[in-house]
């Protein structure tokens, strides 16, 4: 692995080395081609200055030619031309009596040269090798271009020194015509013969001070670019080699998460051949590192075919990872069951896939499945009893409420049975007194009838009321909660206890009427008691009955004031055999039956709170 890094690092300061040269050339060429550039610029100027004023000269010549030159007044400056002594006209008089001498376009050309060199320091010049005045005589560039005129050049231009300094120096050659014969005529030349040359010289002392200067800030700039690239070159040596540095960590990480993982390592190929192995995997069938990597997946594998194995990696391929359980098969032979976990490296065109042994795991959820076969026996043994003994706690509850009926018959009973029994005892009596007609004997039979309906009436009550329905019906409630006070109603009237009822008569539910008004009656029994034990000689009991919209479900509420249940007991109430008036009055049955049915039966819920001394149950259905 170091002798990995070691690699990296070589051959990142061998880019970095070979980048550095390529840039210092890419800029050493720049520098050198806006260097030439800027020469061939300079002397491009140079050129254009030298053909500008070249085809002044030639423009000004050419108008002093076809005039035949200009008569001026002579001078110091401008005295007779002696090399024109041979032209019959050359010193004139006007009429006023003004001497005028002529000045040939050569003479007026050369002056003005002469005049325009001082002014600017652009030398214009006419040469011949058969001049007239001497000072036309050709130096020896002037002479090696005079010779390329006679071999059909129009025209030479290069730079060249004159005086020891620089000079772009151009020269065209002069064409005789008809006006050039006036004076030269002697000479011997004739039209379209070359008569000399016209040349220009442009310093270039100021172009080249300028051209330094501009080369001077490209040699800066470029000076600049290259420490800029030295310097962009030098971060990314800078980040590559914290780049290789945490590549290398991270490798080497891997590496030993591999060799120290308890799970067993892949790196196979999409043909299937094994490529790298852990030494877990190794541990894990026995077989040595360089037997696996000669090994394909279908050498190994105990229950795919190869074709199954094929299609399996293509859909790893298709979906990026899959993950399940086989079997493998051992070198000594032994079948191992594992769980497999692949992920398909795109870039790299390979598989990575984790191995874990889950023999014993599977040995282990065999052993459970046996153990969970004898639990859910024993379960199912055990849910028997309970629900044999919940049928004993219905039934025990169901006979403490028979005994609370019988109670309340007597109750209802009483009365009739008093009003039966002076009704027989009339009868005697008025049989004594001779009292006895026919009117008297039908009237009293009439009033111990209706007395013996009243008790029958009763019976059919009570007996209805405890009677189980096994089928589940939509009943009303308010019928039920009415149905279930009318049981406890004498007793009530007999107590002073008020039951105040604000029912909505259109609701219904769907379950078992008969159980649904016990709870109900429970509850107002539970309301009961209290009254009794807390010795409550105004006992209210509250019954309301409403829908909430909201929650679509019917809500009962019954609340009284006999006072709030402790705290530490409001929790309990529910609890099956749980009572505060002792099992020798009560079973602690009923308020747990009432849950059992509200919310199993009729799957709703029941609970209890106090409310500033009161005490609430609230029914949802």
């Amino acid at each position: 692995m170091k002798d990995n890094g070691k690699s990296n690092y070589s051959y990142l300061h061998r880019t970095i080395i070979l980048l550095s040269i390529v840039w210092i050339i890419v800029v050493s060429a720049s520098l050198a081609w806006n260097i030439f550039n800027e020469h061939r610029n300079v002397i491009y100027v140079a050129r254009k200055e030298a053909v500008s004023n070249l085809d002044k000269d030639l423009a000004f010549r050419h108008w002093a030619s076809r005039h035949g030159g200009i008569y001026v007044p002579p001078d110091k400056r401008t005295p007779p031309n002696p090399h024109l002594a041979h032209i019959p006209d050359r010193d004139v008089v006007t009429n006023t009596g003004k001497a005028l001498t002529l000045m040939n376009p050569a003479y007026m050309l050369r002056q003005m040269m002469e005049e325009y060199s001082e002014l600017y320091g652009v030398r214009g010049r006419i040469t011949s090798f058969k001049y007239l005045n001497p000072i036309n005589k050709p130096d020896e560039w002037e002479t090696k271009v005079l010779k390329a005129f006679e071999s059909g050049k129009n025209e030479v231009s290069e730079v060249a020194n004159l005086n020891d300094k620089p000079y772009y120096r151009l020269m065209r050659p002069m064409i005789t015509n008809e006006n050039c014969l006036k004076c030269h005529a002697f000479q011997g030349y004739k039209v379209g013969d070359i008569r000399g040359g016209i040349s220009v010289s442009v310093p270039l002392t100021p172009y080249y001070n300028i051209e330094r200067r501009s080369i001077i800030l490209m040699i800066l700039s470029h000076f600049l670019f290259l420490c800029l690239g030295f310097a962009g070159l030098s971060v990314i040596l800078k980040k590559g080699k914290k780049l290789i540095t945490e590549r290398t960590k991270i490798k080497q990480q891997h590496e030993t998460i591999l060799s120290t993982s308890i799970d067993g390592f892949w790196m196979v190929s999409l043909e299937g051949k094994l490529i790298q192995v852990n030494d877990a995997y190794c541990n894990m069938t026995e077989y040595t590192q360089q037997e696996l990597l000669q090994m394909t997946i279908n050498d190994i594998e105990d229950i795919e075919s190869p074709e199954e194995t094929k299609k399996r990696i293509k859909k790893i391929m298709e979906t990026g990872g899959d993950r399940f359980e086989t079997k493998h098969r051992c070198k000594y032979g032994e079948i191992i069951d594992v769980e497999i976990g692949v992920n398909y490296i795109k870039a790299d065109n390979i598989l990575f896939a984790f191995i874990r042994n889950i023999t014993k795991r599977k040995q282990m959820e065999s052993e459970i499945q046996l153990i969970n076969k004898n639990l859910q026996k024993r379960v199912d043994e055990e849910v028997a009893k309970n629900r044999t003994k919940d049928q004993l706690m219905f039934e025990q509850s169901r006979h403490v409420s028979m005994g609370e009926l019988l109670m309340n018959i007597s109750h209802h009973w009483r009365q009739p049975l008093c009003a039966v029994g002076c009704a027989i005892q009339d009868i005697e009596d008025a049989y004594r007194h001779g009292e006895l007609d026919e009117a008297y004997i039908a009237n009293n039979v009439n009033n111990a009838m209706n007395e013996l309906i009243t008790l029958s009436e009763t019976i059919d009550n009570f007996r209805n009321f405890y009677v189980q329905g096994e089928d589940l019906t939509e009943f009303n409630i308010a019928d039920d909660i009415n149905s279930a006070e009318a049981i406890l109603e004498d007793y009530n009237i007999s107590r002073s206890i008020i039951i105040e009822k604000e029912l909505d008569e259109s609701l219904t539910a769907k379950g078992y009427p008969h159980e649904f008004a016990q709870v109900i009656l429970n509850i107002l029994t539970n309301a009961k008691d209290k009254f009794e034990e807390r010795k409550i000689t105004d006992g209210i009991v509250r019954v309301k009955l409403y829908k909430d919209a909201a929650a679509g479900k019917a809500i009962i509420s019954i609340s009284d004031n006999g006072g709030e249940i402790q705290n530490d007991i409001i929790n309990k109430i529910f609890e099956p055999y749980f009572t505060t008036k002792g099992m020798a009055l009560r079973t602690g049955m009923g308020l747990y039956m009432a849950k059992v049915i509200v919310e199993q039966n009729m799957k709703g819920t029941i609970s209890v709170r106090n409310i500033d001394g009161w005490c609430e149950f609230r029914i949802e259905i």
